[in-house]
């Protein structure tokens, strides 16, 4: 039953990566990236459940889920309003979703389909070693207004990713 935590844990850490609860403001300059390592730390949470040595996967299952978290969603953020829609926007991830979007949809950046794509591919790679359920949860989650909201929403999707691929585990075991 407490591994149900993992879900509202990773919606709050998620949060407080973004700057939306307790920004990062508060924390000392060396330490802003505690929020996203913790966040990165839950999602490998499942990988010390694994018998013999997949357990040598928490590390770079973190720090898998730590570069893909990281990597910024502003060209995703204005959502389609062209009043916030700023071309200029960079990330390492938007060349990888550019490329994705040549072979596909071809949506213009400024459109809200290229939004989604953008956060459904963050999604999916930051939570790929738990069953990839972000490439779902994200696009839902940024498709509100409110960033504490997104925020919650994308971190909860991530949790959840993680909590059924930890009872898949456990099933398993």
């Amino acid at each position: 039953m407490l591994d149900l935590l993992i879900i509202p844990t990773m919606a709050v850490l998620s949060a407080w990566s973004g700057g939306s609860l307790w920004p990062s403001q508060y924390l000392p300059k060396n330490f802003t990236m505690l929020p996203e390592a913790a966040f990165a730390l839950c999602c490998a949470i499942p990988y010390m459940m694994l018998p013999g040595a997949w357990a040598t996967l928490l590390l770079p299952v973190a720090l898998w889920c730590y570069g893909w978290h990281q990597s910024s969603p502003a060209p995703a953020l204005h959502w389609g309003d062209l009043n916030h829609y700023n071309p200029d926007k960079k990330s390492t991830l938007k060349p990888f979703v550019d490329w994705l979007n040549k072979l596909g949809p071809d949506y213009h950046p400024s459109s809200v389909n290229y939004c989604r794509l953008y956060i459904g591919v963050k999604g999916f790679l930051t939570t790929l070693p738990v069953g990839g359920l972000g490439a779902i949860g994200y696009p839902i989650a940024y498709g509100f207004k409110n960033h504490t909201v997104r925020e919650l929403l994308a971190g909860a999707s991530a949790g959840l990713s993680a909590y059924l691929f930890l009872a898949i585990i456990q099933w398993l075991v």
